[in-house]
């Protein structure tokens, strides 16, 4: 029976050592496995012909066995590390597989068993195989494949859960921001509104010139017999009273109007 590739990394008795220690070598994987009773009933040159026919597979013929050797992935010494190794006995099929760290267990034995009916499959005519031992294969399975199954809904409503109660957080964070949001657009327009005012007023400020106002006050003056109420003719042209007192100050100064 041929060995597994990666148990030994000896060559003529000698351990092969290296130049540098390598930090972070991959861990050996685990080894598992699985037989059922089977009777062939074909010769080995008819059941390599047909499983010649699947690239991904490598056929040996060792003594009175066939071993089919599938190579999923290497390490880097190009080694065979994840893979599966079936026995094609005359009296029963057995086969070997390896779990890499941090891999399911479970996971890969549902992937393996797969991979072993596909093979079934295509010899099914070449050895014959009780029913029953093909339940019991399935019985001893079952319960590992049930688990790995319960673990995994497990895992999944944990994550719906988590989902959910994220999820339950952005929508209070989103009515949080519709409100704010309500709070921004009622400042907006007050602030647009007294936007309006200051231009209405900057309207009116620009509607006359200071020539006009000039005139204004003079007609003001003379109609009020030579007194100005100054609040009351700001109001009247909208404008502050700091600049109706400007004008008056400019008139006096240029003679036009006298200070009693």
């Amino acid at each position: 029976m041929p060995k597994f590739p990666f148990h030994k990394n000896v060559k003529n008795n000698k351990s092969i050592k290296r130049s540098k220690p390598v930090k972070d070598e991959l861990k050996e994987p685990a080894v598992e496995g699985f037989e059922i009773p089977a009777v062939r009933s074909g010769s080995l040159e008819e059941i390599v012909s047909v499983l010649s026919q699947v690239s991904y597979i490598q056929t040996v013929i060792d003594g009175k066995d066939i071993v089919l050797l599938n190579i999923e992935s290497r390490d880097l010494d190009k080694r065979p590390y994840l893979f599966s190794m079936i026995y094609l006995q005359p009296d029963k099929i057995k086969v070997l597989y390896t779990v890499t760290v941090g891999m399911s267990p479970k996971k890969r034995r549902i992937d393996v068993l797969r991979y072993f009916f596909t093979i079934l499959s295509m010899i099914s005519e070449y050895y014959e195989i009780k029913m029953a031992d093909i339940y019991q294969l399935f019985e001893d399975s079952i319960d590992k494949i049930s688990e790995y199954v319960t673990l995994d809904y497990e895992e999944m409503y944990a994550k719906y859960d988590s989902m959910k109660s994220e999820n339950e957080r952005l929508k209070r964070d989103i009515a949080r921001l519709k409100e704010t949001n309500r709070e921004l657009s009622k400042e907006n327009y007050e602030i647009k509104t007294k936007v309006d005012n200051l231009k209405i007023k900057l309207q009116r400020l620009s509607k006359y010139s200071d020539d006009s106002l000039n005139v204004r006050i003079m007609e003001w003056i003379k109609e009020h017999d030579g007194e100005i109420n100054i609040p009351e003719f700001s109001r009247m042209y909208g404008i502050p009273d700091k600049k109706t007192e400007e004008l008056l100050n400019k008139l006096i100064k240029q003679g036009y109007i006298e200070s009693v």
